[in-house]
């Protein structure tokens, strides 16, 4: 199979690692890649990446902040090759080799490697996120040879229109996982919305606590008196914080949430729960009823994204902005 590796060169260095880790499966014949690289000096660098693109079996999409950020890699070659997806003529993996928000984009649709879609930058060993990335893609090519092998239809000649969905299960490992790479989420893009509202004059913020398992930040509006509150994010990664609202009023063993507060008063108590279906992990919020402890919005789904927008939306009213 002929696989376009689709990146930034900003993130060279994730690239050489695939493709070293590539070795064997190109040694067996199971797969040959295609990049940039292999323009040669006075070559039509448009005209021979789309006629590349064009032959492909694979679009290998190395994402990061950059590959997010360039318009070459995600408006022209992801553009393209989302339409040869929808002919059926190649298969779309998404590798994240960065943090970035590929959730937002069409990406999201589709599995991401490594596992559960985490970060190569953020594994205790790149070698080993890049293996769970090659055994995935081993499994797809050697699925690709044996069909034709046997005559069975290629991915060449059927158009997929259904999105199919697969039954899974979740086991503790995964959900904690899950929460861990939430609750860094909240707390990273807490962080970037504090870097572009302090532009703001008057607007001042200061971080008591930043770790994995903590945040607690004052935000003050100083054109207006008095107009101050703390952000505390909480979770169930904390097993210290069992004389926390959220522990006192939360019925499970995975939510994150957050407490504001201006000066004494309890502004705001938020906790939302991880919960699964057949399918998938997802978020819901716990409203807190007067006497009746947690009651489960059951209808909604949420993503990290969701819970900041909440949590950002709050605390920001607190101290008297709006947006």
């Amino acid at each position: 199979m002929k696989a376009f590796i689709s990146y930034s060169h900003k993130d060279g260095h994730y690239l050489d690692l695939l493709v070293k880790h590539l070795a064997l499966l190109k040694r067996e014949k199971l797969i040959d890649e295609w990049t940039d690289n292999a323009i040669e000096a006075g070559g039509n660098i448009h005209s021979e990446i789309d006629t590349n693109l064009s032959g492909a079996d694979l679009f290998i999409a190395l994402l990061s902040p950059d590959y997010m950020n360039s318009n070459y890699c995600y408006e022209i070659e992801f553009e393209k090759a989302q339409q040869l997806k929808e002919q059926g003529k190649l298969k779309i993996i998404p590798i994240v080799v960065e943090d970035c928000d590929w959730g937002s984009s069409p990406f999201a649709k589709m599995k991401a490697l490594p596992k559960d879609g985490k970060a190569i930058a953020t594994w205790s060993n790149e070698n080993t996120a890049m293996l769970d990335v090659i055994q995935n893609i081993r499994k797809m090519v050697g699925n690709n040879v044996n069909s034709e092998q046997t005559d069975i239809l290629s991915t060449k000649n059927v158009k997929v229109t259904r999105d199919y969905k697969v039954q899974k299960d979740f086991d503790s490992i995964q959900k904690t996982e899950f929460l861990e790479e939430g609750f860094r989420m909240l707390r990273e893009k807490l962080n970037d919305n504090l870097l572009e509202i302090q532009y703001i004059d008057g607007i001042v913020a200061k971080k008591l606590k930043d770790t994995d398992k903590e945040f607690e930040c004052i935000l003050v509006n100083r054109n207006k008196i008095q107009s101050e509150a703390t952000l505390s994010l909480t979770s169930s990664l904390d097993k210290d914080k069992n004389n926390r609202k959220l522990y006192r009023y939360t019925f499970t063993d995975y939510f994150v949430g957050y407490d504001i507060v201006g000066g004494d008063d309890a502004i705001s108590t938020q906790s939302f729960s991880l919960e699964f279906d057949d399918y998938e992990m997802y978020w819901k919020s716990q409203d807190y009823a007067l006497g009746l402890g947690v009651r489960m919005n059951q209808d909604e789904k949420l993503r990290i994204n969701d819970i900041v927008e909440r949590c950002w939306n709050d605390w920001l009213h607190a101290i008297g902005i709006n947006y």
